[in-house]
């Protein structure tokens, strides 16, 4: 993983909120839980954990625990903003849509998306922006990077997506999908089991196993291996999205570690850029795992007007003509910015560090539906 790079994250659908928080720590609500109930599956261990560590805290930068691809490069944002411009005008240039973003972080990547943005007056006039975003920190922080700017902040994606009238959606999520809460699933000698923490007889907490539930039979028959991570969650908000630009129109670009068709476990606990134990300090560091984006295009198998695109964060980049935009900064560039300018758009591409460890799925319609969102000439 490229410098533990994270987003702000949040949970779409949890019984915890972060002002839950004011009073209490992760820890304190997972022994509660788990001396009440019982072992708490992987799945509410790390909603709640995730939960508490981003309403707490900035995670982001050299004083944090990971670094993001806008904080790497402005380039980063630009070009995404260069993508749904291009696409935006492949539409026939609607007049109202919706721009959004979610897990935004401290506002770098919009920020970087209205430069570019704000050149197209027609495009920049269309949209206010939406945040999907929780933490109270991180709303603080990107309320700061965009002062003069209209900002909807939401806590939930179904607010986000019944927000005013119904327009075309052109969203954005960079890192968002890896910390939404995981199932793990492991076969043992008695069956299958889904994995679970528990208290040990010290305290502290300890890996254990619970019975399974809300999974069918026939999915541990067909799986070959021995261990299984789903994470349903994340399919779910893929679908919504996707469900709502077959049906309005726009397009949707998730950016996130992970491949097509993982298996074995991928969850990972990071702090002060480096890997830690994942009982160690629940709610002190970053949880994730990686993004299993075969089991995000088959959940779309029903929506037979989108058309998704994988590919790589280098050929993302490339395709939406990052070496020519950066060709085109560096004119004007002085050779320090040339030098750093150039150093992050190779960290964002070179295939041995970010450009290929990272990966992008495109969601886009396969008929222009936007036609009544389109001014009169």
């Amino acid at each position: 993983m490229e410098n533990f790079a994270k987003p702000s994250k949040i949970m779409t659908k949890s019984s915890i909120h972060p002002n839950d928080f004011s009073r209490t720590t992760a820890q304190d609500v997972l022994r509660l839980k788990i001396h009440n109930q019982g072992p708490l599956s992987v799945h509410d261990f790390m909603m709640i954990a995730n939960t508490y560590y981003y309403a707490t805290r900035d995670p982001l930068g050299k004083k944090g625990d990971f670094t993001t691809s806008p904080e790497i490069s402005q380039l980063f944002g630009e070009i995404i903003a260069i993508a749904i411009l291009s696409q935006w005008q492949e539409l026939r240039s609607p007049s109202r849509i919706k721009l959004a973003e979610l897990g935004p972080g401290r506002g770098t990547l919009m920020t970087d998306f209205l430069r570019i943005a704000k050149q197209v007056k027609k495009f920049r006039d269309a949209f206010s922006i939406s945040l999907l975003e929780n933490s109270p920190v991180l709303r603080e922080k990107q309320r700061s990077s965009l002062p003069n700017e209209t900002v909807r902040w939401f806590n939930s994606l179904e607010n986000l997506l019944s927000q005013a009238e119904p327009r075309p959606l052109f969203l954005v999520a960079n890192e968002f999908l890896d910390a939404l809460p995981v199932h793990q699933y492991e076969k043992t000698l008695s069956g299958w089991k889904e994995r679970a923490i528990s208290l040990a007889k010290n305290g502290q907490f300890a890996w254990d196993f619970t019975k399974t539930s809300g999974v069918n039979n026939s999915v541990f028959q067909s799986h070959k291996a021995s261990f299984l991570e789903i994470a349903p969650e994340r399919s779910q908000v893929v679908f919504k999205i996707a469900k709502y630009i077959n049906t309005y129109g726009g397009c949707a670009i998730f950016i996130d570690y992970g491949d097509q068709n993982l298996d074995g476990n991928t969850l990972q606990a990071v702090k002060n850029h480096s890997y830690c134990p994942i009982l160690e300090n629940p709610g002190e560091a970053d949880l994730t795992s990686h993004v299993d984006f075969s089991a995000l295009q088959k959940s779309l198998h029903n929506l037979s007007g989108i058309k998704s695109i994988f590919e790589t964060q280098r050929s993302f980049l490339k395709r939406h003509y990052g070496d020519l935009h950066l060709e085109n900064i560096l004119k004007n560039a002085t050779p320090e910015q040339a030098r750093h300018l150039q150093r992050g758009y190779e960290r964002l591409i070179n295939l041995d560090q970010m450009g290929s460890l990272f990966k992008v799925l495109t969601l886009l319609p396969k008929k222009n539906i936007c036609n009544s969102f389109i001014e009169d000439s």
